[in-house]
């Protein structure tokens, strides 16, 4: 009967790669506390940490590393230690939350044709 119980496979998860101060402006072109305010302010509360899930101010990294140099996402998550597809997915939830407060910051002029 023993030879018949499959046990599960403990899930392994890749040590994410913490950035060094001095390097934030040259890979995300922003500095350490406004990637933090940016995360705080457009994704908001995250406190889920089950099945190594990526914080909000790691998934601002993702983003904003990714519009830095937009190649490929296998190189974004090489850099900051997830997967392809954390990448993918965090990219678009990301895009999506500043596309919903797109009328607080971007305004055009109203014009008045005569």
């Amino acid at each position: 009967m023993e030879t018949f119980v499959r046990f599960r496979h403990q899930k392994v998860y890749r040590e994410r790669r913490m950035t060094e101060e001095r390097s934030y402006k040259t890979l995300y072109r922003f500095h350490a506390e406004n990637v933090q305010w940016l995360a705080n302010y457009f994704l908001g509360e995250y406190n889920e940490t089950r099945g190594g899930a990526v914080n909000n101010e790691t998934k601002m990294r993702i983003f904003l590393r990714y519009l830095a140099d937009p190649g490929f996402q296998i190189g974004v998550a090489e850099d900051i230690g997830v997967d392809q597809s954390t990448i993918s997915k965090t990219f678009s939830y990301v895009l999506n939350r500043i596309v919903e407060k797109r009328n607080e910051w971007v305004k055009f002029p109203l014009q008045l044709w005569l």
